[in-house]
């Protein structure tokens, strides 16, 4: 277990992201915190499964949580 303080994401397969890189979080429906929805920043790289985001983890233990995540373009990145 990571803990860092901050939320984490764990992949099923090689996520191929970046430090720095801004993605969008889209949890399925019934999820504990919805706050972790939107956009955020990767901020730290475990490895090829598992990055921390600038989001704070929040009280409470949310488990394992499906979902979504969406790349920001490299066009929106450069208005960003």
């Amino acid at each position: 277990t990571i803990d860092d303080g901050m939320y984490n994401l764990i992949f099923a397969e090689p996520h191929n992201l970046k430090v720095g890189q801004r993605i969008y979080v889209e949890q399925d429906e019934g999820n504990t915190h919805s706050d972790y929805d939107g956009w955020t920043q990767v901020a730290y790289i475990y490895n090829d499964y598992i990055i921390s985001t600038d989001k704070p983890r929040l009280d409470g233990a949310t488990g394992n949580e499906g979902g979504f995540i969406y790349v920001e373009s490299y066009f929106d990145s450069l208005f960003n």
